[in-house]
């Protein structure tokens, strides 16, 4: 009986911590697919990027796909800029369904006075885009939930529309 009343417990964790998949944008190439857990929400900002959140709010991902032309790191200086973040710092490479890129490191303080941790990854999948995830995390967050940012950041996938591009990121 105890046995069958474990397997009903670990049942009901394992059902709440599902994930689901969604995709940004809805139409059109480029786009990324991503899975997030149930308690994670998913939504669209004024400026264009999908916006994730923790349930518990330790972590937030903002997902973009823009047009320009211009080099990764020059990209990523106007976004630090724009976000009013202190200047990237260039990480280690990546590969995103097959497509290279950078990690780039910031910090920035958002409106509410929050100390924050930027990582951004960033990818270039054709001339004309480019397409960046960033996490955010307060400086005092645990590593665990800074884990859990990063386990969503892995499920990044990357769809160009010609070629097949299955895998997740890699980092």
């Amino acid at each position: 009986m105890r046995q069958i009343a474990l397997a009903l417990l670990a049942l009901c964790f394992a059902a709440s911590a599902q994930a689901r998949d969604v995709r940004f944008p809805e139409k059109g190439f480029p786009a990324i697919t991503y899975s997030i857990p149930d308690s994670w929400t998913a939504t669209p900002d004024d400026s264009g990027n999908m916006i994730l959140v923790a349930g518990d709010h330790t972590s937030a991902i903002s997902i973009s796909v823009v047009e320009g032309g211009q080099s990764l790191d020059d990209m990523a200086t106007a976004a630090m800029q724009v976000a009013k973040a202190s200047a990237p710092r260039r990480g280690e490479p990546i590969s995103v369904s097959g497509i290279e890129g950078f990690t780039y490191y910031s910090t920035m303080t958002n409106d509410s006075g929050t100390s924050l941790t930027v990582k951004m990854m960033a990818v270039k999948p054709d001339a004309n885009h480019f397409v960046t995830f960033s996490l955010l995390n307060p400086t005092d967050a645990t590593p665990d939930q800074v884990a859990a940012g990063n386990t969503v950041m892995s499920s990044v996938r990357i769809l160009t529309g010609g070629k097949s591009n299955k895998g997740h990121a890699r980092y």
